[in-house]
C-alpha cells in the first residue's frame, strides 16, 4: 500500500539567516523575493508548475510542533554523500494528523465547494498517509 508522493516538502527553521537565505534563493528562481512573506510564519515558496510543484518549501507546518525539537530527533543520513535531515516517523505522524485535523475543519466551514473538496481530498491523502506510518511504527515496535 505503497504511496509515491508528488512533491519534495522541505520545512526550514523561521529565523532571520534562513529569511535572508530564501530571500537570494527566491531571487536566484527569478522570483520577486518581496511577493512572498518571507519574513514571518507561514512562508509556502513553490518551485515547479502548480498544482503539484516539485518542491514546497515551509516555514510552518500543521500542529506547529518545535522545529528544532523536531530537528533533534530526526534521522540524520547522507545521500550520495551529502548531508541530508529527514524528520521521525513520529514527528510526521503528528504533522499528518494535524493536517487532516485541519482539512477536516475546513471542509465544513469552507463556503466555496471547490475549496470544500480540495480539503475533503487532502484529508483523506494524509488519513492514507497516516495508516502507512501508524502500520510503518508498529511494525518496528515489533523487529
Amino acid at each position: 500500500m505503497d504511496r509515491q508522493t508528488r512533491d519534495l516538502d522541505l520545512w526550514i527553521p523561521y529565523d532571520p539567516i534562513t529569511v535572508a537565505g530564501m530571500a537570494r534563493f527566491a531571487q536566484q528562481m527569478g522570483q520577486d523575493p518581496q511577493a512572498h512573506p518571507l519574513d514571518h510564519a507561514g512562508l509556502r515558496l513553490t518551485v515547479g508548475e502548480l498544482p503539484h510543484p516539485d518542491v514546497e518549501i515551509l516555514n510552518f507546518v500543521a500542529g506547529d510542533p518545535d522545529f528544532d525539537a523536531c530537528f533533534n530527533r530526526a534521522q540524520h543520513l547522507a545521500l550520495d554523500g551529502e548531508p541530508v535531515v529527514a524528520i521521525s516517523a513520529e514527528d510526521l505522524l503528528a504533522i499528518k494528523q494535524a493536517c487532516a485535523a485541519i482539512m477536516d475543519q475546513d471542509a465544513v466551514n469552507l463556503a466555496d465547494p471547490e475549496k470544500r473538496a480540495a480539503s475533503v481530498n487532502t484529508a483523506l491523502k494524509e488519513r492514507r498517509d497516516i495508516a502507512l506510518l501508524e502500520r510503518f511504527l508498529a511494525e518496528r515496535k515489533r523487529d
